[in-house]
């Protein structure tokens, strides 16, 4: 086909789509944000009878069944007797602002003349992973048919969500019974993630098959699958081939380091938190009521007996003492006024990070000696470390609230909680020395029971 009858081509399927955008707005126009055009009609990679039409719409607020109904019959009024193929999806404008790792699907429309399946529709809401692609490819080149520009509308997608997800489609097709009629797909997706990987960005189809070529000019794959998209469909892209360089794009997309794979966030928050509890038992161990109420300068906060003279927070007989705004100069701290500091505010960030309670800092129950102290520590220590076990490799990137009223991944919130504890048992092994007039040579900690990486060894699980 000459360039010309592409390029006419392109038009009239760009024609298609603002006419869709117009059906779009009659049938839902006031629920309606933004109409995105993405993919190859608005890139230099169109192919007449290849390219679909990709039409993202935003929308205000679900739909009804009703109006889910009257936009299905419209879209495919529309499209079906012009024989193209269509992906057309809605989702709301919370969906797109702040994307998850699993975005909700509203509701959608694809047409794919020639299949058994030659029209289908999803009515949601459902859990749609391929969206990711979608938000990060319209947020980056998309052409806005109605509303503002995309990046205004959608939320920023991690680089590290699309190359995860994109793995399980690699390792997928690793794993299934090759299909011939999908190597081309399996080619320029392998190719794209690859560009991802290295560049951070986005490519098309075409344009990520010859990056690979000059990476990889070993594999024929690529050239293959650029011959089999402009219109060769009797070449062979063959299996052992594209195999390799799924294989390939995998150990690329693959963290490591010095040949060693990259432990998980969650596993590193993890096995971080438990040496530092484990340290703090040992800078705490024997502490007597005399070291823990001994006050090193004056003034100093302490734990005291409630009295109206006390400002300070906590419940019950005894009071840590506190004041907001803090004076300047702050005045030094006892360990009592250390211990419960940390005790106490760890409670407050695992019931804001894990559990939906609301709990505050003068609702805690000041003990007034060192063993009370030091059990409620330790309880609160553990009960935290139960709430981080259960963090998976997604969930460590949850967003929660905080007691101050920002939003934050737990991860940030769990890591703000083991450096408060890291430099407060910190000083708090200085002021034991200086309570005893010298410093004490500890010995050296028994390893903690966590993985082989974490002492040194090389982890290959």
């Amino acid at each position: 086909m000459s360039k010309m009858a592409r390029q006419h081509a392109q038009r009239s399927e760009i024609d298609l789509a603002n006419r869709l955008a117009s059906a779009t707005q009659r049938v839902i126009g006031a629920e309606v944000v933004a109409q995105i055009l993405h993919g190859s009609l608005v890139s230099t990679d169109f192919v007449p009878g290849t390219s679909d039409i990709d039409l993202l719409v935003i929308v205000r607020a679900p739909l009804r069944d009703e109006q889910k109904s009257r936009l299905g019959d419209a879209v495919t009024s529309l499209v079906t007797p012009r024989g193209v193929w269509l992906d057309y999806r809605v989702v709301t404008s919370a969906s797109a602002l702040h994307p998850r790792r699993l975005p909700t699907l509203d509701f959608s429309v694809g047409v794919h003349p020639g299949l058994a399946d030659d029209v289908e529709m999803e009515r949601g809401p459902v859990a749609e992973p391929d969206l990711l692609f979608e938000f990060a490819i319209c947020r980056d080149a998309g052409r806005p048919l109605v509303g503002p520009p995309p990046s205004q509308l959608i939320g920023p997608i991690p680089n590290r969500w699309l190359l995860a997800l994109g793995d399980t489609y690699l390792k997928r097709w690793q794993e299934i019974e090759y299909d011939e009629r999908d190597a081309e797909l399996m080619v320029f997706t392998a190719c794209r993630l690859w560009y991802r990987h290295a560049e951070g960005g986005h490519l098309t189809k075409s344009d990520a098959a010859r990056w690979a070529m000059r990476k990889a000019p070993e594999f024929v794959a690529p050239r293959r699958a650029l011959d089999r998209r402009v219109g060769d469909a009797d070449t062979a892209i063959p299996r052992a081939d594209v195999m390799a360089l799924l294989a390939l794009v995998r150990e690329v997309l693959r963290p490591t380091v010095g040949g060693v794979p990259v432990p998980s966030a969650a596993a590193v928050l993890k096995v971080q938190l438990q040496d530092a509890w484990t340290n703090a038992r040992r800078v705490l161990d024997h502490v007597t009521d005399d070291e823990y109420l001994w006050e090193p300068a004056s003034p100093c906060w302490s734990v005291r007996r409630r009295d109206p003279s006390v400002r300070g927070w906590g419940s019950g007989e005894f009071v840590c003492e506190d004041a907001w705004p803090p004076p300047d100069p702050l005045p030094t701290t006892s360990i009592a006024w250390r211990v419960i500091h940390l005790a106490a505010w760890t409670d407050v960030y695992r019931a804001w990070t894990f559990t939906d309670a609301r709990t505050r800092i003068d609702e805690f129950e000041v003990p007034g000696d060192a063993a009370a102290g030091l059990g409620c520590l330790f309880r609160a220590q553990d009960d935290f470390m139960t709430a981080v076990d259960a963090l998976d490799d997604e969930s460590v990137f949850d967003l929660r609230p905080a007691h101050w009223g920002a939003s934050l991944p737990v991860v940030h919130l769990v890591t703000m909680m083991l450096t408060e504890h890291v430099h407060h048992i910190a000083e708090i092994g200085v002021l034991r020395d200086l309570h005893r007039g010298h410093a004490r040579i500890l010995p050296p900690p028994a390893p903690i029971s966590g993985p082989t990486w974490w002492s040194g060894a090389r982890w290959t699980a």
